[in-house]
């Protein structure tokens, strides 16, 4: 995603918000996108178990995978002073 936010914005220098996912529903519902579909108009996630599943259901095998898959965003978080404690066994601090 940082590389992504760099290429976007053709390098420039561009502020940007860093939100916290706990409050991404609240954002957009106040900016009146509560309801995201994909672009085919499916819902992002249309199975009722991958509506209901959370980060607690993450076995620590498929938790890895995902702290490593998003270590730039990890590593970007800690830098602002936002902790990641659940992916601080796969990506040591420091």
């Amino acid at each position: 995603q940082v590389l992504d936010l760099s290429f976007t914005t053709l390098y420039q220098d561009v502020p940007v918000a860093i939100i916290s996912f706990k409050h991404i529903q609240a954002i957009l519902d106040h900016f009146g996108s509560g309801h995201v579909k994909q672009r085919n108009g499916t819902e992002v996630r249309s199975d009722d178990v991958l509506k209901q599943m959370t980060v607690d259901d993450y076995d620590e095998e498929t938790l890895r995978i995902v702290c490593e898959i998003y270590e730039m965003d990890v590593l970007m978080q800690r830098t602002i002073g936002l902790e990641v404690p659940r992916c601080d066994p796969f990506i040591p601090k420091g």
